[in-house]
């Protein structure tokens, strides 16, 4: 299982700042935006179209041009866009986007994508099936947690601690979106405990 958080999920393998040689230009908040033509078709047929600033800034557009040309010569993209496009809001569209973002880096580093949407144990289909050097075939399944979740704890009792006023500031942060302009936020993080911790939550290994 591969564990993406969503304020993690940053693009990888592409230079920043190279922009796609073909596509539309647009300009939005972050300036003007250059977008490939397999993201403007992403787009386009999309029910989730305009509902945020997808895909800016720059170096996001251009991720996401290359992660959709990976899924071409996967011959995958067909079936990836009529998953996708359907996603009734933006929070499943990043879940989609984290899940062949994923095969894409695992592309990029030796492996080999030996089978899409593969079914496991009870007939549950997975995100992909890969392979590396000689090894056996490695079953993945991508969990990305939304990341409203990193304002909450993870654990109910410790909800139920949170004093009235703290509950509110965190929903109130919460209530602001995503990303707010003009604001950087940051705090520690302990990468292997939250993957671990995603684990746990989805039944996938004892406490």
């Amino acid at each position: 299982m591969i564990s993406l958080r969503q304020s993690e999920t940053r693009p990888g393998g592409v230079e920043q700042g190279r922009a796609c040689l073909k596509g539309e230009i647009r300009m939005n908040s972050h300036g003007t935006l250059r977008l490939g033509p397999l993201t403007m078709q992403l787009i386009s047929g999309s029910r989730w179209k305009g509902v945020d600033g997808f895909p800016a800034p720059q170096i996001w557009a251009d991720d996401v041009e290359e992660v959709l040309s990976f899924l071409q010569r996967e011959n995958h993209l067909t079936e990836y866009f009529s998953a996708i496009q359907k996603a009734q809001s933006a929070k499943h569209r990043d879940a989609r986007l984290a899940e062949v973002r994923a095969a894409f880096y695992l592309a990029q580093n030796g492996f080999q994508i030996l089978q899409w949407e593969p079914l496991g144990e009870g007939r549950k289909a997975g995100e992909f099936l890969v392979s590396f050097d000689s090894f056996l075939p490695m079953f993945v399944e991508v969990k990305q947690p939304a990341w409203e979740g990193e304002f909450l704890p993870l654990h109910q009792a410790e909800k139920n601690r949170l004093s009235a006023e703290e509950r509110e500031r965190r929903f109130s942060r919460i209530r602001k979106g995503k990303f707010i302009p003009g604001t950087m936020e940051a705090r520690a993080v302990g990468p292997c405990l939250d993957a671990m911790e995603v684990v746990r939550r989805n039944h996938c290994c004892p406490r």
